[in-house]
Parts: C-alpha cells; sequence; structure tokens
C-alpha cells in the first residue's frame, strides 16, 4: 500500500468527527496487484456519515483480471457503495 496506513487511518478519523453529509473515495485503491484490498478496507471502517460513503474506481483498479470483482466485494462488505463507468440515464 503506497499510502502509508497510520496516515489512512488519521485521515479516516478525521473525517468522520467532521460528520460530512456524504464521502467520496476516489481511485487508485491498488496499482499493480489487488492483494492490499483487505489492508485497504479496514481502513474505511473508520468512515461514518449520514448519507452514504462512495468509492469511484478507476483505471488502475482495472489492471488485474480480478480487480475490479474483488474490489467491489471488499467495499461492499462494509457498506460503502462502489461505482465506476455507470452513466446517469435521465
Amino acid at each position: 500500500m503506497r499510502l502509508y496506513e497510520d496516515l489512512l487511518t488519521e485521515i479516516s478519523t478525521l473525517s468522520s468527527h467532521n460528520n460530512p453529509d456524504i464521502t467520496l473515495l476516489t481511485g487508485d485503491y491498488i496499482t499493480d496487484q489487488p492483494n492490499t484490498i483487505d489492508e485497504l478496507t479496514n481502513n474505511f471502517e473508520y468512515l461514518k456519515n449520514c448519507m452514504g460513503i462512495h468509492a469511484v474506481l478507476d483505471s488502475h483498479n482495472y489492471c488485474h483480471h480480478q480487480a475490479k470483482s474483488l474490489l467491489t466485494k471488499a467495499l461492499t462488505s462494509i457498506g460503502i457503495i462502489a461505482v465506476w463507468n455507470n452513466i446517469d440515464p435521465r
């Protein structure tokens, strides 16, 4: 993981203390291999708000053939809404 775990924990905790209405997480969540996904999502469990947490998957999240599905499963397992290349049909 390129972000230091203690820094990521601190950012997540500070964000939650500010009581945001919504939290938007922007990718990239992995660089090459999806082996750090659980490590990353453990830190996201600190995030709290009233309208939900949304994670946007970015280009590196498609490099490994299983990355998208593994990342989506890990994020949704802790209540984060994962979005990617979605177009609003309105």
